[in-house]
Parts: C-alpha cells; sequence; structure tokens
C-alpha cells in the first residue's frame, strides 16, 4: 500500500494553508495572548549592561 494512504500520510503529504486562513489565524494568535515587554529594575538593567559591554570589549560570549 501507498505510503500516502497509511496513517496520516495523506493529511502529512498535502500541507496547504489559504492566506486567508493564514491572515486569520496570525490576526487570532495577536488578539488571543498580547505580548508586553519585560520591565526591569534599574539594577537588572545594569548588569545587563554591563555584561554587554564587557562582552564587546573582550570578545567573550554573554554567559
Amino acid at each position: 500500500m501507498s505510503k500516502k494512504l497509511q496513517q496520516n500520510g495523506l493529511f502529512e503529504s498535502s500541507r496547504m494553508m489559504l492566506p486567508e486562513h493564514r491572515e486569520a489565524y496570525i490576526l487570532h494568535q495577536e488578539q488571543l495572548a498580547p505580548r508586553t515587554r519585560p520591565s526591569l529594575d534599574s539594577q537588572a538593567a545594569e548588569e545587563m549592561s554591563r555584561l554587554l559591554s564587557n562582552s564587546m570589549m573582550l570578545g567573550d560570549a554573554v554567559p
């Protein structure tokens, strides 16, 4: 028997999404969970800034 007709092969072989469905999905995802930028306290922001500047000067990876 053909592999396409076994288990879920027919669906897996025909993955296609209409542009209207894609746009509706994206809109739904945006409305579902709006993303907000996390706020850092001043100490955490200063530490992150220090780590990044040291990394840039020394050429090391940020831990």
